[in-house]
C-alpha cells in the first residue's frame, strides 16, 4: 500500500514524498530508508518543475506561483523558489539522523549505483536477492496475474496473492531499468537536459549551471549550515 500522508491503517508500504520528523511518531514498527539530496539541486529541480512541468490538478495553489515564476527571469525565479523551500529545508535539518530503523542514503549515490542500493533495501526488509529465485518468481507472476483475472472477470474479490521472500537478480535489474531516467524521460540519457520535461536532467550537481553569485550568496546566508550538516560542503564558504 502506498500512502502520502500519515497512515490510518496498517499499510505494507508507506512513502512520504516530503519526509518530516513528526511523521515518524505516527508509524508502527518499521524499517525504512531516508533519501537525502543536495539542497541546491532540490532548489533547481523544484524551480523547473514548478515553472514548467508539475501538474496543478491536485495542487491548485501552484498555479499562482507558476505565474510568478513565468514573469521572472531565472535568477529571480530561483530566489522566489528559495523562499518556498523553507519548510522542506527546515525538515531536512531537523531530521533524526542516526535512527537505527532507517537507512540514510544520498540521492547521488543511488543514481550512481541503483542496483546495489535496492538490494540493500530488500535485505533491510528481510528479502533475499539470489539466482535460484528465478523459477519461483516466474511462478509467482503467473499466479498473481491469474488471481487478478479471476477478480476482474468473475467478481471473485480477495483472491490471495503469492508473496515470496526471494527476488531473482534479473527481475530486479529489469524493474530498475523500466523506471530509470532514460525510460522516464522518453529515451534521453542522464545529462541530456530538457527543462520542460518533469524528468529534466538525471544527473546530480546541475545546480552549478544555474547558481549566480547573488543566488550563491543568498543560499549561503540561509542554508550554508545545512550543507555542512548534510556533508555536501566542509565549510559554509563554498
Amino acid at each position: 500500500m502506498l500512502a502520502s500522508d500519515s497512515p490510518h491503517s496498517a499499510p505494507d508500504f508507506v512513502v512520504f514524498s516530503n519526509a518530516r520528523p513528526e511523521l515518524l511518531a505516527a508509524l508502527p514498527a518499521f524499517r525504512g530508508v531516508h533519501l537525502v539530496r543536495d539542497p541546491r539541486d532540490v532548489l533547481v529541480s523544484s524551480y523547473f518543475a514548478h515553472r514548467f512541468s508539475h501538474p496543478t490538478t491536485d495542487w491548485p495553489e501552484l498555479a499562482a506561483h507558476r505565474r510568478e515564476l513565468e514573469a521572472a527571469g531565472e535568477e529571480e525565479g530561483l530566489l522566489l523558489e528559495l523562499d518556498c523551500r523553507q519548510d522542506q529545508f527546515s525538515a531536512m535539518a531537523a531530521w533524526p539522523y542516526g535512527d537505527e530503523r532507517i537507512c540514510e542514503w544520498r540521492f547521488e549515490e543511488v543514481v550512481a549505483r541503483p542496483v546495489e542500493h535496492v538490494e540493500r533495501l530488500l535485505r533491510q526488509w528481510g528479502l533475499a536477492v539470489e539466482p535460484r529465485a528465478v523459477a519461483l518468481s516466474q511462478a509467482i507472476r503467473v499466479w498473481n496475474k491469474l488471481a487478478a483475472r479471476l477478480e476482474a472477470e468473475f467478481g471473485a474479490p480477495g483472491v490471495p496473492r503469492w508473496r515470496s521472500t526471494r527476488v531473482d537478480p534479473r527481475t530486479l535489474e529489469g524493474s530498475i531499468r523500466r523506471h530509470d531516467f532514460t525510460a522516464k524521460s522518453g529515451g534521453r540519457r542522464p545529462g541530456e537536459t530538457d527543462p520542460m520535461h518533469h524528468y529534466r536532467s538525471g544527473l546530480p550537481g546541475s545546480w552549478r549551471q544555474h547558481f549566480t553569485p547573488e543566488l550563491r550568496r543568498r543560499f549561503r546566508e540561509r542554508y550554508g549550515e545545512l550543507l555542512v550538516q548534510l556533508g555536501y560542503e566542509r565549510t559554509e564558504d563554498w
